[in-house]
């Protein structure tokens, strides 16, 4: 659907409503949010030795997630209450997540400076998005030969999933020599090694490796799903449409949701960056009452129909598995 620019004022002024407008609740979340973690992490130390230790990787990972939502969020300037988006200084919510980036699993400086970038550039055609786990087909095949077949051998689906992560969470950061974060993260692991085990440590490790690979999966669902919105950018209007139908609103099952935290109304996110997650799914609602967003909700075997999208097909306009070609 193309959204006319009143269609936009409307919807922003809405949105403008969600806006973070208190500390006191935020503050609880963020507190809450560390207590739970370590809760986690006591957790895997207490059933190291039990059958049950794999439950207890999962829920520390989950809450790895949860927190990982709200580091986004203070990456966005949007979590606590500031005027941080609009001068573009350091307030307390870069300050929180450049100093805490080791808890959270990212750099907090390379997160606000890709994450940002991944917003300013999103749906335009022309230029390469680091946020995008996929390329289109124009850009593949513009790529050199190597290159091409690096490409292919990432991409293959279970590949992926496993080693994309590694670049992204780990690799990526000593490539772009975030040294002081990579400092803090394994002084992190270390202390929990000296308090709780070397075993304990290798569960949490594991823990946020699995947080990891559930992340880039979040992040490739919310770009790649059979309604592409990848085109040239001309104007403001053009932007605002592929930000609202090239983000997707994803049916995530209620259990996960705490852990997902509001970021599966992807498109309310892409409209305005400001609205933190715990203040989305109230946002995207009203919108959806008043008939103002028309988004197709994506079920759960359409997520997993999506997993096997490699690559933006320029011809068809459509995600596609490319190794059948």
């Amino acid at each position: 659907m193309k959204y006319t620019p009143e269609d936009i004022e409307q919807i922003n002024k809405i949105c403008k409503k969600y806006t973070a407008s208190d500390y006191v609740y935020p503050s609880f979340l963020l507190i809450s949010n560390f207590f739970a973690l370590f809760v986690c992490i006591y957790l895997l130390n207490l059933f190291k030795n039990s059958k049950l230790i794999i439950f207890f990787v999962l829920l520390t990972s989950l809450m790895i997630v949860r927190n990982f939502m709200v580091f986004h969020d203070m990456g966005h300037a949007s979590f606590f209450p500031s005027n941080e988006r609009e001068t573009k200084e350091v307030g307390i919510n870069k300050t929180i997540c450049k100093s805490l980036d080791f808890i959270f699993f990212y750099s907090g400086k390379s997160w606000i400076d890709g994450h940002s970038k991944h917003h300013e550039v999103h749906g335009n055609i022309d230029i390469i998005d680091i946020g995008r786990t996929l390329l289109s087909s124009e850009q593949y095949e513009n790529l050199p030969y190597i290159w091409k077949k690096v490409y292919d051998i990432i991409h293959y689906p279970v590949l992926f999933f496993i080693l994309f992560p590694l670049y992204v969470f780990y690799i990526g950061h000593f490539v772009n020599c975030d040294i002081v974060y990579i400092f803090k993260h394994i002084l992190f692991l270390f202390s929990i090694q000296k308090l709780l085990g070397t075993k304990t440590m290798f569960y949490t490790i594991i823990s946020y490796y699995i947080a990891s690979i559930i992340g880039v999966i979040l992040f490739h669902l919310q770009h790649s799903m059979n309604e592409p919105s990848w085109y040239k950018i001309n104007s403001e209007n053009d932007k605002q449409n592929a930000d609202i139908n090239g983000s997707y609103v994803l049916q995530i099952p209620f259990w996960l949701k705490p852990f997902t935290n509001g970021i599966e109304y992807h498109n309310v996110h892409h409209i305005d960056p400001g609205i933190p997650s715990y203040n989305i799914q109230k946002c995207y609602e009203e919108l959806r009452n008043k008939k103002i967003l028309n988004n197709h909700e994506y079920s759960l075997n359409e997520m997993f129909n999506a997993l096997f999208h490699t690559m933006y097909d320029t011809k068809s306009n459509k995600y596609v598995y490319h190794y059948n070609k």
